[in-house]
């Protein structure tokens, strides 16, 4: 038996519409690997068919971990559109060699660009950061057709030294 995942399909030149599709589509499509796809509709209904759209959110059972329910976004494709890209980190932090750990503290950056132009994501290279040090939201290079959004000044990674804390026995 074919289960389907109740949708909804909105945008600017989209008056909203309710939908559903297969549940191995929607299990499919959930990775963040897909999270600012752009996915084409192959539908029957001529107001839907050739439609492109970007997966806005996705409720999941909690417990099944299976999809209940997408918010799919028609966006007007010659305007631009706000999104959050992922950050990937590359090379290996030299103050790891000294002692340090690396933290990720934001995992991904606010962007504004034509649709078409969306990135899967960014990558930031680590390997020139030292212990007690970090690299920003500005150490990232983006291209020229989009415009970020965060702050420069946020951080997006650091290194810091792990030290031991030394508890004092208890005196009886």
């Amino acid at each position: 038996m074919k289960r389907y995942v109740p949708a909804i399909v909105y945008g600017p030149k989209t008056k909203p519409l309710s939908i559903s599709i297969s549940e191995i589509d929607a299990t499919r499509y959930a990775r963040t690997s897909f999270e600012n796809s752009i996915f084409t509709f192959d539908s029957k209904d001529s107001s839907l068919n050739g439609l492109k759209v970007l997966r806005k959110s996705m409720d999941i059972h909690p417990v099944s971990r299976r999809p209940v329910h997408i918010d799919f976004f028609a966006p007007d494709m010659t305007q631009k559109v706000r999104v959050n890209v992922e950050v990937r980190l590359t090379g290996k932090a030299r103050g790891i060699g000294e002692g340090g750990l690396v933290s990720m503290i934001r995992r991904d950056v606010e962007i504004e660009c034509l649709p078409l132009e969306i990135p899967s994501h960014f990558d930031l290279d680590v390997t020139e950061l030292d212990i007690n040090t970090s690299m920003h939201v500005s150490d990232i290079k983006f291209p020229d057709n989009l415009k970020v959004i965060t702050s420069t000044d946020e951080t997006i990674v650091s290194c810091a030294e792990v030290k031991e804390e030394v508890i004092a026995a208890p005196v009886v």
